[in-house]
C-alpha cells in the first residue's frame, strides 16, 4: 500500500495497520485495535477533505490514473 502524495499525515495509521496485517500473517503478531480505529477515522477524514475540495476532487481521477499506470509499469518490468 502506498500513501498518495496529495495526503500529508503526521502518522499513517492505514499504512501501519496494513504492515501489521502482513506481520500478523507471517509472525502471528496481533494488530493494535486502537490503530485500527484510528485508521478508520483517518480514512473518513481524508474522504471528507477530498469531498470538500472541488479542486482536489476534480484532479483525483488524473492522480489515481497516473498512480495506477506506475504500478502497472512496475509489474510488467
Amino acid at each position: 500500500m502506498h500513501l498518495p502524495q496529495y495526503i500529508q499525515l503526521d502518522e499513517d495509521y492505514r499504512g501501519k495497520v496494513r504492515l501489521m496485517e502482513v506481520l500478523e500473517s507471517i509472525y502471528n503478531i496481533r494488530k493494535n485495535d486502537a490503530d485500527i480505529e484510528k485508521a478508520k477515522h483517518q480514512l473518513q477524514s481524508i474522504n471528507m477533505a477530498v469531498d470538500e475540495s472541488p479542486e482536489l476532487k476534480a484532479i483525483m481521477p488524473q492522480i489515481e490514473a497516473r498512480y495506477q499506470t506506475k504500478i502497472e509499469k512496475k509489474r510488467n518490468s
